[in-house]
């Protein structure tokens, strides 16, 4: 019985209080750009009092030893284009912040599977420093369900250094949580792209969705002219720029559905303001009305019957291929 005691002991000590927060932070030193991997991660600290632990990756889900405890995962600079970190199974945690956040850090991040769950997830941000970074996150599947900010401006120093970028080929995002493109702080704005490849995702579902000024919403159209919906459950906020990429697409004129909306739709004549010069006063003007990217002219977008569709519309081939070639005068000339 007293063995027994003090086995109890052991594991009440090992175990950390509950409220307690941890930092863990990515080294690569294990060389295999596995996110799972222990041996990749340093640095790991008890935020309360200072005190290290062992470093190890972080938790996989509630029924982890220290899930009970607060966890931030720090991936300012990790992996590279030709070598992303891999994350391939359920990570469990309360603030990610991946790509950024100081010198000039870039992160490279490709999810596989798993489940991303709980917290924030910030890809490239910016906070009080001077430099370029840029956090780039792609997901073949899995499900992230959580809160997500790319090219978020923090601090002081504004947006005009922030660049995150997640593109979707597959899995699902599934939150009732805001997806924001180029998030602010201070009314200063980030810079961030969301990049939809066709329908190769399953589902595409957020309680908000905000894209602010120097923002852009990139789809890529399928053989058939289609992409995955974004369905938001409450209201959605469009500035910045539409890209379309309908290169894959020969079929007839189409109309596709782009984001559909709960709640309301704004994508012109925006009541939201930002700081657009970046300095410390208080000058702000109001977020641009959505606009197609110079690429994209062939395309036109409006509101479906309900008000609260974004809808696109592609022309028959043989006009796209005359704007695409620059032929725009030759086709205005052909109709009169």
């Amino acid at each position: 019985m007293r063995n027994l005691v003090i086995l109890l002991a052991v594991v009440a000590l090992a175990v950390p209080a509950y409220g307690d927060w941890y930092t863990t932070t990515w080294d690569g030193l294990a060389g295999d750009y596995d996110f799972h991997n222990d041996g990749n991660w340093g640095n790991s600290k008890n935020g309360t009092t200072g005190v290290g632990i062992p470093d190890r990756a972080p938790p996989s889900g509630p029924d982890d030893p220290v899930a009970g405890c607060i966890w931030w995962i720090h991936m300012e600079s990790c992996g590279s284009a030709a070598n992303p970190v891999i994350v391939s199974s359920d990570v469990y945690y309360w603030k990610w912040r991946m790509g950024g956040w100081g010198s000039t850090n870039n992160g490279d991040v490709k999810m596989t599977g798993g489940n991303v769950r709980s917290g924030n997830l910030w890809i490239g941000t910016n906070y009080d420093y001077t430099g370029t970074y840029r956090g780039l996150w792609t997901q073949t599947g899995g499900t992230v369900s959580a809160s997500i900010e790319i090219g978020t401006a923090w601090g002081n120093a504004g947006g005009p250094t922030c660049d995150g970028r997640y593109i979707i080929e597959g899995g699902s995002i599934d939150t009732t949580s805001t997806m924001a493109l180029g998030g602010e702080s201070s009314n200063k704005i980030g810079k961030g792209l969301f990049k939809i490849m066709g329908t190769d995702p399953d589902l595409i579902q957020v309680g908000k969705y905000v894209q602010t000024p120097r923002s852009t919403l990139e789809i890529v159209l399928n053989g058939d002219g289609e992409i995955e919906l974004i369905n938001v459950s409450g209201d959605a906020i469009l500035s910045g720029i539409l890209k379309v990429d309908a290169s894959a697409y020969t079929g007839p004129p189409i109309t596709i559905n782009v984001l559909t909306a709960g709640g309301n739709l704004v994508y012109k004549e925006h009541t939201d303001t930002y700081n657009h010069d970046y300095d410390t006063g208080t000058d702000e003007i109001a977020y641009a009305d959505l606009v197609l990217d110079a690429d994209s002219i062939f395309a036109h977008y409006s509101l479906g019957n309900d008000g609260k569709t974004l809808q696109v519309t592609i022309p028959e081939p043989a006009t796209l291929a005359l704007l695409t070639l620059g032929g725009l005068g030759v086709l205005i000339r052909r109709r009169k």
